[in-house]
């Protein structure tokens, strides 16, 4: 249970700073654009609810933890470890970036591929870090 716990708290510690940079300060302007009309605002900021933001970071690294890491073993490749994370991610993030393609009136198809690449690169990179760590 240890090296579960470990490998969660180094893969939460990289995920967050790293999605927090693309999607608060890169891509922030992109997000805000396509999504105004759908986005908490106050006073023309974007305003998240924090808990349910949380609780998605929370989330990615379980997954990663549980689904991803247990396919590697320590003489796995790179190329491992990227592809399991990798394919976490695509999952991950295509259900939720298809689900609101699907049923948000102001959601754009462009805006979904470009979350599902991101998804799939993030969750890919956090696997490999863990993985390397944990090795």
């Amino acid at each position: 249970m240890h090296e579960y716990l470990r490998n969660y708290v180094i893969a939460f510690l990289v995920l967050v700073p790293v999605d927090f940079l693309w999607f608060g300060v890169l891509m922030k302007g992109v997000y805000l654009r396509k999504l105004a009309s759908l986005a908490r605002m106050r006073e023309g900021k974007f305003t998240p609810l924090p808990l349910p933001g949380l609780l998605a970071w929370a989330a990615i690294p379980a997954g990663i933890v549980f689904f991803a890491v247990p396919h590697l073993a320590s003489d796995s490749s790179v190329l491992n470890a990227i592809g399991w994370g990798g394919l976490l991610g695509l999952v991950m993030y295509g259900l939720y970036d298809m689900t609101n393609l699907s049923t948000l009136r102001d959601f754009s198809a462009r805006l979904a591929l470009i979350d599902v690449a991101w998804g799939t690169c993030l969750t890919a990179f956090v696997t490999l870090i863990v993985w390397l760590i944990a090795k």
